[in-house]
């Protein structure tokens, strides 16, 4: 069976006392639970299982798995993850392309299988079967599904989930279980500045080792960094910078982007700011005043977005949020229409 849909939140559950996963799902409340990697004898994790930055088990090799930032489900390597929450697994789809990694033989043969897939719109594929499946036959299936990136875990007689629609039993315990809770279709207005349930359209990048990369003609990851090797940037963001550069015809200088939370607080962001979500940015143009750039923005995108003129700091802050906000700030922050 299989269940396609967008993910509110997700975890990483370690399961040492052996509970069933209707144990686990009545506990925590998720709507879908699906089993884990990969363990050994003594019911310990093989390869990397990191749950809230602690370290369950270790691998020597820096492969694909599954991520949980932010409470949300990411596809990355274990490197990125290791101060957060990490599951090894076996990647076979990535970036739309069938992989093959070696396989032992028990791994190898065809048995029950257990996958997880991201759609190229990032939502959230879960499958899991009692069928023998090669590893080929899965990775058919699950691109089949929709699936652009896509991760085997654990077969055979773990194979196991339980799902709104129904579920695949099987008696054996498993120390690792990943846990979800769909997004509500329920169409009550939530409040704009949740920006967490934009990390869908968040992209995650390693600074020290992509740092360079461009991400348009003008911008690379570096320039949207904090005080970690983590870089969030939502997509828009950087397309959208990229658009009031050329213009003005001028380098837009970013102060800070992305922010920890601990670089947040550090500055005294509030709370619930969309740096903290990959989604602002603080920039300014040499030449050009903080006035005249605010009304450049608001020009260009006059019914979405958020654009706060600080004069007297000499920045502007954009964020790619949904709905139009205008501000001016000098010290005490004033709502406006436009500038």
């Amino acid at each position: 069976m299989y269940d396609i849909f967008e993910c509110k939140n997700a975890k990483i559950y370690y399961n040492p006392n052996k509970k069933s996963l209707a144990e686990i799902k009545k506990e925590t409340g998720c709507t879908h639970i699906i089993n884990g990697y990969l363990f050994n004898t003594k019911f310990k994790p093989v390869e990397w299982c990191i749950v809230n930055g602690k370290v369950i088990s270790r691998s020597i090799y820096n492969d694909y798995g599954f991520a949980v930032y932010k409470n949300k489900p990411l596809f990355g390597q274990a490197s990125l993850y290791k101060d957060e929450n990490f599951l090894s697994a076996i990647p076979i789809i990535v970036t739309n392309d069938f992989v093959y990694r070696n396989l032992t033989s028990d791994v190898a043969r065809k048995a029950e299988r257990t996958a997880v897939g991201w759609t190229a719109d990032r939502k959230i594929i879960l499958f899991c079967t009692t069928q023998k499946m090669s590893r080929e036959s899965l990775q058919a299936r699950m691109k089949e599904l929709g699936a652009v990136d896509a991760l085997m875990f654990d077969g055979g007689g773990s194979s196991q989930c339980v799902f709104p629609a129904g579920k695949v039993y099987s008696s054996r315990k498993v120390p690792t279980v990943l846990c979800f809770w769909k997004k509500s279709e329920n169409k009550e207005v939530i409040p704009e500045n949740k920006g967490v349930d934009n990390m869908v359209s968040v992209n995650v990048y390693n600074v020290s080792t992509e740092g360079a990369t461009k991400i348009t003609n003008n911008f690379k990851v570096s320039e949207f960094k904090s005080d970690s090797k983590i870089v969030l940037i939502h997509h828009t963001l950087p397309i959208a910078l990229q658009m009031i550069r050329e213009k003005i015809g001028k380098a837009v200088n970013i102060t800070n982007a992305y922010r920890t939370e601990t670089h947040n607080k550090r500055v005294g962001g509030a709370s619930n700011s969309y740096h903290l979500y990959g989604m602002a940015a603080d920039i300014y143009v040499k030449g050009v005043d903080t006035t005249t750039l605010a009304k450049t923005i608001d020009s260009m995108f006059p019914t979405t977005y958020g654009v706060i003129a600080y004069p007297k700091k000499g920045f502007v802050h954009f964020d790619v949020r949904a709905k139009k906000y205008r501000a001016v700030n000098n010290g005490t922050e004033v709502k406006v229409d436009h500038f």
